[in-house]
């Protein structure tokens, strides 16, 4: 029974790595820009850029999916 119980959680460590994979990928497809809706239609480009670089959307999706699941993992999935 013990080796059923283990073989079943190393087995959810793939899914759950997918699954986070693909609700990070489709919160990024949504339409919007956050940055432009926290801002308004006022903004400037200096401001959008600027708070694209805070907030980390400037970088590759690759880099931000890994900041976005290491703080996840902490609990902190904003």
């Amino acid at each position: 029974m013990l080796r059923y119980i283990s073989r079943r959680l190393i087995q959810m460590i793939p899914l759950l790595i997918g699954i986070s994979i693909l609700v990070f990928l489709l919160v990024h497809l949504s339409p919007g820009d956050p940055v432009r809706m926290l801002l308004g239609e006022e903004a400037t480009a200096e401001d959008v850029a600027r708070l694209n670089a805070v907030y980390g959307f400037d970088q590759p999706l690759t880099t931000q999916y890994f900041l976005w699941a290491s703080k996840a993992i902490r609990g902190d999935f904003g």
